[in-house]
């Protein structure tokens, strides 16, 4: 007989739906025990939803701390360290017990890294749908690689959001852009798990079907769902909202970011790096996942076209002109991306592509 050990690790509370916010809020168990709490945001927008957050929490007697990332924060990698370092000295100085973050994008890498060093719970309320990283237990690589380099931060997985509240009236405000790149990133399990499957075949890596299928759940919603997804009406975000938390969970089955990246995330994390190294503006993380998608599923030799045709019909850039990133830069990037992640086995493990070799490909696919 087998016998199949899990330890599951999911938020405990997890509420979608249309302005939600200030009833969930105060049901949530946790906070009914608080007296401090930190609120981080990102630069813009979010402050003022930030600003509603603390106004709920102050009116049930919690003393509410706010920290909005600055402007240069997606810029300059150094910005990371520096942001970590200022929300760790507001959460010790004034005792917060948990943290709230009210944003989309990167602020929540910053905040799974602070409620780990901290040891404190956290609260993901995404004001987009523009990434998996609302529900996940994963800190983005290279995030993670820049502050673990600076601070003692043990693993990129962490503990999952002790909650979610994910209000479509207050995503569906955001830019549809936002929307699309999430679409993006859901997309991307296509490849992942392929690659998952590749590295379980090659290295014989631990493979778990039920957050192989959670995943592919992900993917097969926005595949199904395009056309309504495209309209970005309210009923849009709460369908890619509802797929972008279903696939954060599913990394709660195991202790890897398997069942949310592969070799589509790792092109999107060169082209990242590449950026601070020359100086250009990276597209939004769903959008170079995207795009990573389309290639890598040529590289498994899978259905390229139809990943191309789901991607244009939700609107999110299938080629380098729409992406706004030159060819050369997505050329170094499919070139170089299988020295970012080496303990990562992927289909860029299965060959080394040359300069030339690079240009071909991303001919063939039409990205350049």
């Amino acid at each position: 007989m087998i016998n199949d050990h899990y330890e599951v690790e999911t938020p405990q509370y997890v509420v979608l739906g249309s302005n939600i916010l200030e009833e969930k809020l105060k049901e949530i168990n946790i906070l009914k025990r608080i007296k401090v709490a930190l609120i981080v945001t990102g630069p813009t927008k979010t402050r003022e939803y930030g600003e509603i957050v603390k106004n709920i929490l102050t009116d049930m007697n919690i003393k509410v701390f706010t920290y909005s990332l600055s402007n240069a924060f997606d810029k300059m990698q150094d910005k990371y360290i520096n942001e970590v370092k200022s929300i760790l000295n507001i959460a010790f100085q004034n005792n917060a017990r948990i943290i709230l973050g009210v944003a989309g994008g990167k602020v929540f890498d910053i905040v799974k890294a602070c409620s780990e060093l901290l040891s404190v719970p956290y609260i993901s309320i995404p004001t987009a749908a523009s990434h998996d990283g609302i529900s996940s237990p994963i800190i983005s690589y290279p995030i993670f690689e820049v502050i673990s380099n600076k601070i003692p931060l043990k693993s990129s997985r962490v503990r999952p959001p002790i909650a979610i509240l994910a209000d479509t009236a207050i995503a569906s405000k955001s830019d549809r852009r936002l929307l699309y790149a999430g679409c993006g990133d859901l997309i991307a399990k296509f490849t992942a798990i392929l690659d998952w499957k590749l590295a379980h075949k090659r290295l014989k890596e631990k493979f778990n079907e039920y957050a192989a299928a959670m995943s592919m759940l992900g993917f097969k919603i926005i595949k199904n769902r395009r056309k309504i997804i495209n309209l970005a009406t309210e009923k849009s975000y709460r369908i890619v909202l509802k797929a972008l938390i279903a696939v954060g969970v599913a990394a709660g089955f195991v202790s890897s970011s398997r069942p949310l990246s592969g070799s589509e995330h790792i092109f999107s994390h060169t082209l990242e790096m590449l950026s601070y190294k020359y100086g250009f503006r990276p597209a939004l993380h769903g959008e170079q996942c995207g795009i990573g998608t389309i290639i890598m599923a040529y590289l498994h030799g899978k259905n390229w076209r139809l990943i191309k045709n789901i991607l244009k019909e939700i609107g999110t850039p299938t080629n380098a002109n729409e992406l706004g990133i030159e060819e050369k830069y997505l050329i170094e990037a499919l070139v170089t991306s299988r020295r970012i992640r080496p303990t990562r086995y992927t289909i860029l493990n299965e060959r080394n592509i040359s300069y030339e070799e690079a240009r071909k490909i991303l001919y063939e696919v039409e990205v350049i």
